[in-house]
């Protein structure tokens, strides 16, 4: 779960998800918040421990991605039923 490469992902979906379903971005990227600090101190302790932090991240960006899907789809299917 290297930061820097899992920004972009980050922002994207958060974006994404905050416009359809805006309660659970802001829940989601506070658990990635937490997650961050708990795979931190787990990886400075020792670095079999950083497994929670790392599973925090994860499915709160894997939520973040299934919303953004289905967010995007209920868009693109509303405007082409009116088109």
């Amino acid at each position: 779960a290297n930061y820097m490469e899992s920004l972009p992902i980050l922002i994207t979906f958060t974006c994404l998800s905050g416009l359809f379903f805006t309660d659970i971005a802001i829940a989601c990227v506070w658990i990635v918040f937490l997650g961050r600090i708990l795979y931190g101190i787990g990886y400075k302790r020792n670095p079999k421990l950083r497994a929670p932090g790392f599973m925090l991240i994860f499915f709160s960006q894997m939520t973040m991605m299934v919303c953004s899907f289905i967010g995007c789809g209920k868009y693109i299917h509303q405007n082409s039923v009116q088109a």
